[in-house]
């Protein structure tokens, strides 16, 4: 322990007199446990902490370069032996109507069996029904906890709608506070709508879990 104070008072003596030196090294030494800090804090949010759903262990985010055509998702769903289920998301933005002006919001289209897949129950009202991604069908949508009080505060859920790019969807159900997309690296939707695929949009692309 002597031995060790005595180097540790020449250090700090040779760092006073060398303050050029001194200010390299502790710049050195700041980016350097910085660099690891945020390095360990990506580790752990990414591989540590498991993902808030329940069987977490269990689901897998398939993403790449490039998004999955919808025929091919399709023909994986349907095909596959070896997973329980998969669902698929397309990312979108909607122009919400409000009373007194329109607000730009993420949002993203999703096959009906999404957040069965993830073990998200609506707080308030059900999850998407699969022949509400029929074509033909009336519009309905699930809605985040946070636009539904910013939108409808305590109204009851029966018969209320929302304006997106200006058509009119049925609000079947209002997500809990608790779920957060961010979880599965995407950004934040309010709005959940069916992903219907027409003939048209046979070529479109999903990302799928």
């Amino acid at each position: 322990m002597q031995s060790f104070l005595q180097d540790l008072r020449f250090g700090v003596r040779m760092l006073r007199k060398q303050p050029g030196f001194t200010f390299v090294a502790i710049l050195t030494l700041a980016l350097g446990i910085g660099a690891n800090t945020a390095i360990f804090g990506i580790f752990s949010g990414v591989l540590l902490r498991p993902l808030p759903f329940p069987n977490a262990e269990q689901i897998v985010v398939a993403r790449g370069s490039s998004w999955i055509p919808v025929v091919q998702f399709q023909a994986w769903r349907d095909g596959q032996q070896s997973l329980g289920q998969m669902a698929a998301y397309y990312p979108r933005e909607y122009h919400l109507t409000l009373p007194t002006e329109t607000e730009l919001i993420e949002g993203a289209e999703i096959t009906p069996e999404f957040f069965p897949l993830l073990g998200i129950t609506p707080n308030i009202g059900r999850n998407l029904l699969a022949e509400e991604s029929q074509p033909g069908r009336d519009r309905v949508a699930i809605v985040s906890a946070s636009l539904w009080q910013r939108r409808f505060g305590n109204a009851q859920l029966e018969k209320q709608t929302v304006r997106l790019n200006g058509e009119e969807y049925q609000v079947t159900g209002v997500l809990p506070d608790s779920f957060q997309p961010f979880e599965l690296n995407l950004r934040k939707p309010e709005v959940w709508v069916p992903h219907v695929l027409t003939p048209r949009r046979a070529d479109g692309e999903l990302n799928f879990v």
